[in-house]
């Protein structure tokens, strides 16, 4: 019934992720393996944002926030 974009600066996500790969070690945050996943969302996926929004289903969020100020605006879009 609705679609969250969460907006993000790519480059600062990269960031976000090869710190966090330094600090904790998890495999899951690995940078080079986060860019691949990147990629290939915004070959196969964000193409598929014009037409949600078309359809009045799609709503951007700023997720570059704190979390809470992030996760109350999910909670407006969905609400």
């Amino acid at each position: 019934d609705a679609v969250v974009r969460l907006k993000v600066d790519d480059a600062a996500l990269t960031e976000r992720i090869t710190k966090r790969f330094e600090e904790q070690g998890r495999a899951d945050d690995n940078p080079e393996t986060f860019k691949d996943r990147l990629a290939v969302y915004n070959a196969n996926t964000a193409p598929l944002l014009p037409y949600y929004e078309a359809q009045g289903k799609l709503t951007e969020v700023d997720g570059m926030g704190d979390i809470a100020t992030v996760a109350a605006a999910i909670d407006a879009a969905l609400a």
